[in-house]
């Protein structure tokens, strides 16, 4: 695609299709996103209809995202850069004579050097012919391509840039023609032909630069795209094979050695190692790794030899999701995108019209000057420039999206962006998001005298094995760490949301979970777990989750950009207040239970009304409240992308992402919005100018020529803008 209106024109082909329900075209990443009934229609009828509407061709299509897709494009896209480049040179070195030529004729005017005609004397028909062939092999040779696009949309009663270069070129270049070989038609004798070969030459280098400048913004794709493992070894009846990464199939046991990929998820099985988990966590440091523990493709295993289990394969591992993610972020639309692809859809009509009129009002200014007319109406087709507004915004999400990705921000969508730099509140879960996420017994206060503390702790530990809870997890590792062996199974084991768990153990009746604080208060800073067998509280562990060491300092960056925060909890008051002291907070909303966190938000949305309310949580969890959130923030653990419900995903659970994701994207609105000035401003002023406004004010006319090297650098510039995102 080379412009706004080609995005307009696949889309229009496609959304006449029965059975599409919604099209979306990227111009900057020239990826087209389907939604449609495959009981009516089929990728083949999709492609056909992007065919049919102009020099496009679908190199994949489906919903899978992998490199194979991606290496398909980027060797079209190398081939077709190959060809632009020999064309361009070509034309560039067809152009040189032109360049001479008008030099010569400056200089003439300037009186620095003697006229073409007193030089040449009778030989000057010849260089008026040569001009001809010249010419002629550039405009319809190097331009072919420019062409055939014009004529495929005329095909199917539409007009895009081409249309306006082609029209604008082929006046150029028609009229010259008609000056050279039947003089007697026209009182002017001027011709155009270095106009017309430079509009083409300059059109050519613009597409060239900005084909170029494109293929980074997408980079970040690209670079998770090649995380992923081309080959994998596997143990098959009992001897190692090496095998493509794609045709490893889950529950196969796969070979890692020291200093090499992990190609897909899995858990260890049998050796130890540490490794890079920095392309999900961000964490430079390695992380170690034994039996039982997951390993995630894409990693990088440091010094270990280590067999494990795939678990997770295909489409279905982290680095899949996180790809399809980003893509899915790069493909969606902006709101803010909505007014420039609005005046895309009517921009080249617009322009025609206006050429036209700039036609007519020189003929009526100047009877019989056809020459300065079509100059002015050949400049005014060449210079109006819808790639800007078309570039505008897509370069820049693209950019930023796969900017924040590096930084371990996953935006699911165009709008999540542009929204995140409007948030005015934000609501902090506490445990695992502004704490580490690991609490820890640090005391158990036996009180029963019916049931020795040993027998408690055999008790507890098998119901609380039954369960995947945070607290749960901690009071197992304390229980274990003293060498505790769980008594007989759990029987009606069941779990009571945002209060505990219980079940029958044996003879006893088991309920662990939340007390009444008033009653055990303990430190005030603890989180207490009472143990109540057969309807008596029998003991109660105090648990303690660590502050994150850069919450405190993430808070104060918050509340210096005039964001105001909150905790909201299901923990006590007392350690809600204690932990909101700690990290800076001074809006506290404790014993919340999980149902009840959606409705806190949708009253903290009322209280503001018009300002935009962000929920940071747990993305499984916290599911109702950052879904009823403006913009939800999940905190993710680097598994099970697929199912967090946020908006955004922050890999690692690294809180300082959340001022990250803020910043990226107000810098990536105000970069959006300098874009999106440039293209209206370029268009609203170039117009006019190449119409021929200055003229009466200073004799100025603008040249074709300029105005196509004018076009070129226009779009250039927008990509190149956007790609200040890029810069860390």
């Amino acid at each position: 695609m080379h412009c706004a209106s080609c995005k307009v024109l696949i889309e229009n082909s496609v959304k006449n299709i029965s059975g599409v329900k919604d099209v979306f075209v990227n111009f900057a990443t020239e990826k087209m996103t389907v939604s449609f009934d495959d009981s009516l229609t089929s990728v083949g009828d999709i492609s056909h209809a992007v065919s049919s509407a102009g020099n496009y061709k679908i190199v994949s299509g489906g919903e899978e995202h992998h490199e194979g897709h991606e290496h398909d494009a980027d060797h079209m896209h190398h081939e077709e850069n190959k060809k632009l480049k020999q064309t361009v040179i070509l034309t560039g070195l067809g152009s040189i004579p032109f360049f001479i030529l008008m030099i010569w004729m400056f200089a003439a005017k300037a009186g620095l050097v003697p006229e073409p005609e007193m030089v040449l004397g009778e030989a000057m028909p010849l260089l008026t012919y040569g001009q001809f062939v010249l010419a002629t092999l550039i405009v319809f040779w190097g331009g072919r391509s420019i062409f055939h696009a014009a004529y495929k949309s005329i095909l199917v009663r539409t007009a895009n840039m081409d249309t306006l270069i082609a029209m604008g070129t082929f006046t150029a270049w028609a009229y010259s023609t008609v000056v050279t070989f039947f003089p007697h038609l026209l009182t002017a004798r001027e011709q155009y032909f270095e106009a017309a070969v430079f509009i083409i030459f300059f059109i050519l280098l613009g597409r060239f630069l900005e084909s170029n400048s494109k293929k980074h913004t997408g980079s970040a794709v690209k670079s998770l795209i090649g995380m992923q493992v081309k080959k994998a070894i596997i143990i098959r009846y009992g001897k190692e094979e090496e095998i493509d990464a794609a045709d490893v199939k889950v529950g196969d046991k796969v070979v890692v050695k020291p200093g090499t990929k992990i190609p897909v998820d899995g858990v260890i099985t049998e050796g130890k190692s540490t490794i890079d988990e920095s392309m999900i966590s961000g964490e430079a440091m390695p992380v170690e790794k034994k039996e039982g523990d997951k390993v995630i493709g894409g990693t990088i295993n440091n010094d270990g030899y280590f067999i494990y289990e795939a678990v997770h394969v295909g489409s279905d591992t982290v680095l899949a999701q996180i790809i399809r993610l980003v893509e899915d972020a790069q493909g969606s639309r902006a709101d803010i995108q909505r007014l420039a692809d609005k005046v895309s859809s009517v921009f080249v009509p617009i322009v025609i019209a206006i050429a036209f009129i700039t036609l007519g009002t020189w003929l009526v200014l100047k009877p019989g000057d056809y020459g300065t007319a079509l100059y002015a109406f050949t400049s005014v087709l060449i210079i109006a420039c819808p790639c800007a507004l078309g570039l505008a915004t897509p370069t820049a999400i693209v950019t930023a999206s796969g900017t924040a990705a590096r930084s371990g921000i996953l935006i699911k969508d165009a709008k999540t962006l542009e929204r995140a730099g409007k948030i005015k509140h934000i609501v902090f879960d506490k445990t695992g998001t502004i704490t580490m996420g690991f609490p820890e017994v640090h005391t158990y206060k036996h009180i029963s005298k019916k049931i020795n503390q040993d027998k408690v702790y055999q008790i507890v530990l098998a119901l609380e094995s039954r369960s995947e809870h945070p607290l749960a997890r901690a009071i197992v590792d304390f229980l274990n760490e003293r060498g505790i062996v769980k008594s007989e199974d759990v029987n009606e084991f069941k779990n009571i949301p945002g209060k505990g768990i219980e079940g029958r153990v044996g003879e006893y009746q088991i309920f662990v979970g939340r007390v009444n604080e008033k009653e055990f208060k303990g430190d005030g800073v603890s989180t207490p777990v009472a143990v109540t067998i057969n309807n008596d509280v029998v003991g109660i562990f105090f648990l303690r989750d660590e502050m994150k060491e850069d919450t405190p300092k993430i808070i104060e960056k918050l509340h210096n950009i005039g964001i105001s925060t909150y905790l909201l909890t299901g923990d006590t008051k007392s350690n809600a207040n204690y932990a909101a002291e700690i990290a800076g907070i001074k809006n506290v909303m404790a014993e919340v239970l999980p149902s009840q966190k959606a409705d806190v938000i949708s009253d903290l949305k009322k209280t503001h009304p018009g300002e935009l309310v962000a929920m940071v949580g747990d993305g499984i969890n916290d599911s109702p409240a950052l879904a009823t959130a403006d913009v939800g923030i999940a905190m993710g653990t680097g598994t099970d992308i697929a199912m967090q419900s946020g908006d955004v995903i922050l890999l690692g659970g690294d809180i300082s992402r959340v001022y990250k994701l803020i910043k990226i994207s107000k810098r990536t609105l105000r970069i959006i919005k300098q874009n999106l000035f440039w293209a209206f401003g370029y268009n609203t002023v170039g117009i006019p100018i190449a119409a021929g406004i200055l003229y009466p004010f200073f004799g100025i006319m603008l040249s074709p020529a300029i105005a196509a090297a004018a076009m070129a650098l226009s779009s250039i510039s927008v990509v190149a803008n956007s790609l200040r995102l890029g810069r860390k």
